[in-house]
């Protein structure tokens, strides 16, 4: 982040796939809706979020080791989800 006069700030999050640091609109936020992983695409729901890269595999790894339910506070693991993102970008 950048602070001070004439300069705009960046906000950066941390894709919780690859674990790198970006531009927080390059990347998705899900949120927690009634115990289930749901995309934000306008990242105003006043939830707790996790971000990942845009890139399928991200999604994946998220999932895998299990960073996404563990931030999203879900109960079980958002499995389905990677099929409906990867099947909704062919």
């Amino acid at each position: 982040m950048t602070s001070g006069k004439g300069q705009s700030r960046v906000c950066e999050r941390q894709c919780m796939g690859c674990m790198n640091k970006f531009d927080r609109r390059e990347l998705v936020r899900f949120v927690n809706r009634g115990g289930r992983a749901e995309p934000d695409p306008e990242m105003k729901a006043q939830t707790r979020g996790a971000y990942v890269c845009p890139n399928p595999s991200c999604l994946a790894r998220a999932v895998k080791t299990g960073r996404l339910k563990q931030r999203l506070k879900l109960r079980e693991s958002p499995v389905g989800l990677i099929g409906s993102i990867t099947d909704s970008k062919q």
